[in-house]
């Protein structure tokens, strides 16, 4: 599992990943759960290529600045010394929406890891809100989800 750790008694993990990996020990299948900041989730079940690839379509709502429409195509290898996750967002008319996570593996403990950054979860929270104003600001207009309390 690909997720952000809980701090503080918080976590907000816009994306996590579960790696369902064969006899093998190679991935078979990957659940991208993907939850808004209105409480609500879906998850994706995805068949990934040997190369970490995989693609579906959007049926979630997850932005007030997108409506729920496009198709995802997503880089996911199986995490390792280095970690490069990429999600693109294509939309018939409009530019794609690119989201990367990276990182680095450490040998830290992970007490001295969440000691070092115990505000890291609420950090991503406040990273999309402070986006979510500079888009509102440019002059994109939030749309309303098909479904209420998605």
């Amino acid at each position: 599992m690909l997720a952000n750790p809980r701090l503080l008694g918080y976590v907000f993990n816009p994306l996590t990943l579960f790696y369902c990996l064969d006899a093998d020990g190679a991935v078979g299948r990957i659940v991208a759960e993907v939850r808004n900041t209105y409480g609500g989730r879906h998850c994706y079940l995805l068949r990934p290529t040997a190369a970490g690839r995989a693609g579906a379509d959007k049926v979630f709502y997850v932005s007030p600045f997108y409506p729920v429409d496009g198709s995802y195509s997503m880089r996911l290898p199986l995490p390792g010394d280095q970690l490069r996750v990429s999600i693109r967002l294509d939309r018939p008319g409009d530019r794609p929406f690119i989201a990367v996570l990276t990182g680095t593996r450490r040998g830290r403990p992970p007490l001295w890891t969440a000691l070092c950054t115990p505000l890291a979860s609420r950090a991503v929270m406040l990273t999309i809100r402070r986006h979510g104003i500079t888009l509102y600001l440019k002059g994109l207009r939030p749309h309303r989800p098909a479904v209420e309390g998605a």
